[in-house]
This record gives C-alpha cells, structure tokens and sequence, in this order.
C-alpha cells in the first residue's frame, strides 16, 4: 500500500466517523426528547393521582363518620335492649 492509498483510506475513514459522530448526536438528541416526554407523563401521572385522591377523600371521611355513628346507635340499641331484659327478668 503506497502513500496515496493510505492517504485516501484516511479521508474515507474520517468521512466514516464524521457521520458517526453525526448519528451519535442525533441519538443523544432523542435520549433528551425523550427523557422530556417522559418526565411531563410522570409529572402528569402524579398531578391526576393528586386529583383522584382528593376525590376519593370525601367520600371516605364520611364513610368513616356514617361506619362509627351507626356502631354508636347499634351500641346503644344493645344496651336498651339488654337493660329491658334485665327490667324483666329482675322482681
């Protein structure tokens, strides 16, 4: 191989890699849009959970109050019922 082949081998290879470091770029390029996409789909994610918790939260506070104010009224409606029993079976 003379000096001339080995002079066009280099430019052949230095076109070679300047397009690779063109295919490079474009892919790092990408790997951002997509990183970016990604974060907003997160952030988005996060802000409806936000909303579908807030919704849910009503709902089970008073789920909450109705579940302890009916164990209340059962609670007194079994002391009624247990104080009559006694009132009729005492002399």
């Amino acid at each position: 191989m003379n000096a001339e082949d080995m002079e066009r081998l280099k430019r052949h290879f230095s076109v070679v890699a300047e397009g690779l470091q063109h295919d490079l770029q474009q892919v790092a390029e990408g790997h951002q849009v997509i990183l970016t996409q990604v974060q907003q789909f997160r952030e988005d994610v996060k802000k409806e959970f936000k909303e579908v918790r807030a919704l849910l939260k009503f709902p089970l506070q008073n789920r909450i109050i109705e579940s302890k104010r009916l164990k209340r009224t059962w609670v007194f409606s079994r002391q009624d019922s247990i104080a009559s029993k006694l009132d009729k079976d005492s002399p």
